[in-house]
């Protein structure tokens, strides 16, 4: 059961990133609009775009994270830059948006860190057992 659950969450996860692939610019940020003014109300001058850009990281270290505790690491490692390059490879045929090499590498690297976290944890927990 737990990996049921484990597997809908991912399913959770990969849904909302396709949901944002498919909104306009304008749309992702009127999304962020109040994360950037709760930014700008604590001294933090982040531009929208950059938000938006910047989203991937937490995006994707959410879904590497999940991953691995649903599939373990290896799996994670080569699903998570599967789904990330599908993601941008979209973009290419919406006409609202576009592929960003940087996004992608983004995607990568939060799946990367989120995958990380799981397995430090995991030994941290299980110190005396495998990590997998």
């Amino acid at each position: 059961m737990k990996n049921k659950l484990r597997g809908l969450l991912v399913f959770i996860i990969i849904a909302g990133i396709f949901y944002l692939t498919f909104q306009s610019p304008s749309e992702t940020t009127e999304l962020s609009k109040g994360f950037w003014q709760w930014l700008v109300d604590h001294g933090i001058n982040w531009d929208k775009s950059t938000i938006r850009s910047d989203a991937h990281l937490p995006m994707y270290f959410v879904l590497g994270f999940a991953l691995c505790l649903w599939l373990g690491w290896k799996k994670s490692l080569v699903i998570g830059p599967i789904i990330g390059t599908i993601d941008e490879t979209i973009k290419i045929f919406l006409p609202v948006r576009h592929f960003d090499i940087f996004d992608l590498c983004r995607d990568y690297i939060g799946i990367a860190a989120g995958v990380l976290v799981v397995c430090i944890l995991r030994k941290l927990l299980y110190r005396n057992k495998p990590v997998y």
